[in-house]
């Protein structure tokens, strides 16, 4: 067999790899805490209870059922809709964290003792590994995507 070809036809395979393994860690890091904060108690919110929790799962849920739709049909240019799921979910996860500090800077600069509530929120308030775990899912998700689609037009 020509090497050239078997080369060719397991590069997309090893990018739909990595495609599924990032959908994979975006839906499991949606079901993971993403948020905590401890001031008394301490609370925390799974990705799934928010809006861009669900976004995130349902795109990265969509990103595995299409990289197993280009693995089944072994073409790599199939990856290219994994790419624009993990696209939206990336973009569902930098929104949450901008709103996360929104929220807490606008009920900082409301209060009368500001700066003391400002140095409480800003030492118990953090982004979980859930959130990341989906972060880092939906970059690999991007990246195996856009490289497989780029390599076989």
């Amino acid at each position: 067999m020509n090497p050239i070809i078997t080369r060719q036809r397991t590069r997309p395979q090893a990018a739909v790899g990595v495609a599924f393994a990032g959908a994979l860690l975006t839906v499991f890091g949606a079901l993971l805490s993403w948020v905590s904060l401890t001031v008394l108690v301490a609370v925390s919110v799974r990705g799934y209870r928010t809006d861009e929790g669900k976004v995130a799962l349902a795109l990265g849920a969509v990103g595995l059922l299409t990289a197993l739709v280009a693995f089944l049909a072994r073409d790599g240019r199939a990856l290219f809709a994994t790419a624009m799921a993990g696209v939206g979910a990336l973009i569902a996860e930098v929104v949450f964290a901008f709103r996360l500090h929104d929220a807490f800077a606008g009920a900082v600069a409301d209060g009368k003792d500001a700066e003391a509530v400002g140095e409480i929120v800003d030492g118990s308030l953090s982004l979980e590994t859930g959130w990341v775990l989906a972060l880092f899912g939906s970059l690999l998700m991007v990246g195996a995507g856009l490289w497989a689609a780029s390599r076989h037009r």
